[in-house]
């Protein structure tokens, strides 16, 4: 059987970026699995997080599109 621990820390930089960590540690290996590091930014409907993965010397880029709180809709009157 294989163990592993896993865990992760974030923290809010701005009101609008955040940075995380993130590690999965095998115990029966002792060695790391994943290491990430994630810089996410925020802004109105736009989210953009930047994912660079350690152990796979891989990097993502996540694009989110959604309703802001900002926005508001009215009807004209008739």
């Amino acid at each position: 059987p294989v163990t592993k621990l896993s865990g992760g820390v974030g923290f809010r930089v701005s009101p609008t970026v955040f940075f995380d960590v993130a590690a999965v540690y095998n115990l029966t290996t002792e060695a790391f699995e994943d290491l990430d590091y994630t810089v996410t930014f925020q802004c109105d409907c736009l989210t953009v997080a930047v994912r660079y993965r350690q152990i796979r010397q891989e990097i993502s880029l996540n694009v989110i599109l959604g309703v802001s709180d900002r926005l508001t809709f009215t009807t004209p009157p008739p």
